[in-house]
């Protein structure tokens, strides 16, 4: 029994490891860009990061219309 102990402990150590390390180093995100916006060629990425940051940014236009039009309805009366 102990053996069987020892052999499922080493396994999880092992899984706990290769987190760790996933973790620490980011494995597998080397030579990805940290921004979702490319401002060489002035486009998101194309990933699902690029993507929130698009909508989150047609959202803030929208807004900023919306508070524009409002400020100039209340400023013409």
């Amino acid at each position: 029994m102990k053996r069987w102990e020892f052999m499922d402990n080493e396994d999880t150590d092992q899984g706990r490891r290769l987190n760790v390390m996933q973790n620490k180093y980011q494995l597998g995100r080397k030579g990805m860009g940290s921004a979702a916006f490319n401002i060489l060629n002035a486009n998101y990425e194309d990933n699902h990061r690029g993507n929130q940051l698009k909508e989150r940014d047609d959202l803030r236009a929208c807004r900023d219309q919306a508070r524009s039009a409002h400020m100039e309805y209340a400023g013409g009366a």
